[in-house]
């Protein structure tokens, strides 16, 4: 059975050893360079950067990943954005020695109160609706027809903090300097991206994919749990 593991950067992630995973189908995004796996030579086969609003460091993890040897996947207007201020500082685009990113165009859903998504696009075009965790599982049963969804670091639960430690994902300065704009509307942040897992679940089930939830703890209850040690130990 062919399947992908969906990495999060939840707090939960945070002693879960990456390395593992090595020889899996694995999406993860953001930060997640961060990780002591990455520092002991992990890496995700699909690196995802979608959402730059509040993303203070999204050139820079842009250009880490480029030329690292995955797949790297932005939205266009992600992308229009970094050229504006590579242009704009005098800096080359770290892509003309290597693959421009693959861009997905982003559609007109926006998040839980505006434009809700209900339902991938009958089109065949990814939905761009709920970030990441959305768009790579649409990735992974379109165009590589995996048989089973495994989400791992997926905790949901965000919750608001002004400065200090970042309660919110695996490494407390994920985004040092505060997270009063990142967090100020953490609510909506966490329907958003409840519908989206239940759309997930919906797609997958329309398809006869299995979806599991691997991570430990947080509070997403959309797909059965099972613990990564036991599927690592029914590893295909």
């Amino acid at each position: 059975m062919s399947r992908a593991f969906f990495i999060g950067t939840g707090p939960s992630l945070r002693d879960v050893d990456l390395t593992r995973l090595e020889g899996e189908l694995t999406f993860s995004c953001n930060r997640i360079h961060l990780h002591p796996s990455w520092q002991a030579g992990w890496r995700p086969t699909h690196y995802l950067l979608t959402d730059f609003t509040h993303n203070l460091y999204f050139l820079e993890d842009l250009t880490r990943h480029v030329g690292q040897g995955h797949s790297v996947i932005v939205t266009d207007q992600l992308l229009a954005a970094a050229r504006k201020r590579l242009e704009r500082e005098g800096r080359p685009e770290p892509w003309a020695w290597w693959s421009e990113p693959r861009r997905l165009i982003c559609c007109e859903h926006g998040n839980a109160d505006d434009r809700p998504a209900e339902a991938w696009h009958k089109d065949g075009t990814i939905c761009t609706f709920g970030g990441p965790a959305f768009q790579a599982p649409q990735l992974a049963l379109r165009e590589l027809g995996i048989e089973e969804m495994i989400f791992l670091g997926c905790d949901l639960g965000y919750r608001p903090v002004d400065q200090g430690p970042d309660p919110n994902h695996f490494d407390e300065s994920y985004q040092p300097g505060g997270y009063s704009a990142e967090y100020a509307h953490h609510e909506l942040r966490n329907e958003t991206l409840r519908m989206a897992h239940a759309i997930t679940a919906r797609e997958a089930a329309a398809r006869s994919v299995r979806t599991i939830n691997a991570t430990e703890g947080g509070h997403l209850d959309t797909y059965d749990r099972v613990p990564l040690d036991v599927l690592l130990a029914e590893r295909p």
